[in-house]
């Protein structure tokens, strides 16, 4: 038995001898994608750059023609101050984002989790109050003289808390799980770092809460408060 062991690597194949030929053409070969990549890594900064200054021009003067000329009377210009304030938050992230694809994440480990954190709170509080704002329209247009005793300045405060609240518990993974990682060409990058145990769990459920919290659920809102609101 311990001969055969020994001898095991002295056996050798002559491929020739058995005139056999290796065919690689049916070999399947992997799509690296090279100049996609390329071409992403070189727009992806410029319109983060073009979002970003047309979002703060824009943002900006809202802000000013609410504080100036609203006064925040209103059920709407309350919501749309909340709208102003996620766009910003938003909008802040992005210069960010940009040095990341093209340099990789500098600023640190701290920065890392605050800015996906800033950056995925102003993303979902941002789809929530559009959500919020298209009831509100719903209501006014579909229900008029409910809406009339039921919009209150201090509902859309309350309304207003209730989504910043729901915004920032679904960013709380982002906030714990937020690290600095590294690749073969020794750049570092600002990612989601699960622990290795439970990373199929957090991506699962970070993926149901996207596609179906804000995602599918305003979506269906929206569509049916418009559908109401046109057949009025």
């Amino acid at each position: 038995m311990g001969e055969s062991v020994s001898n095991y690597s002295d056996y050798h194949y002559d491929y020739d001898q058995f005139n056999i030929t290796l065919d690689y053409s049916q070999f399947v070969h992997l799509c690296e994608n090279t100049q996609v990549n390329l071409f992403g890594a070189m727009f992806t900064p410029v319109l983060f750059s073009l979002a970003f200054i047309f979002s703060l021009i824009g943002n900006a003067l809202v802000l000013w023609v609410l504080v100036r000329y609203e006064r925040l009377r209103t059920v709407t210009d309350i919501f749309i101050l909340n709208l102003v304030t996620s766009d910003v938050l938003f909008t802040f992230s992005l210069p960010f984002w940009a040095v990341d694809h093209t340099n990789g994440w500098i600023f640190g480990k701290a920065m890392c989790k605050i800015m996906s954190s800033i950056f995925f709170i102003g993303y979902y509080s941002g789809i929530m109050l559009l959500m919020l704002m298209t009831i509100d329209r719903y209501f006014a247009v579909v229900h008029s003289l409910f809406a009339v005793r039921f919009r209150k300045v201090s509902y859309a405060v309350t309304a207003s808390l209730v989504i910043w609240g729901i915004s920032i518990s679904a960013t709380i993974p982002e906030m714990i799980f937020s690290d600095i990682t590294g690749n073969e060409e020794e750049r570092l990058y600002c990612t989601s770092n699960y622990p290795p145990e439970s990373t199929q769990m957090w991506q699962l459920l970070g993926c149901y809460q996207q596609n179906i919290l804000f995602f599918f659920i305003p979506f269906v809102v929206i569509v049916f408060c418009y559908w109401r609101i046109l057949n009025t």
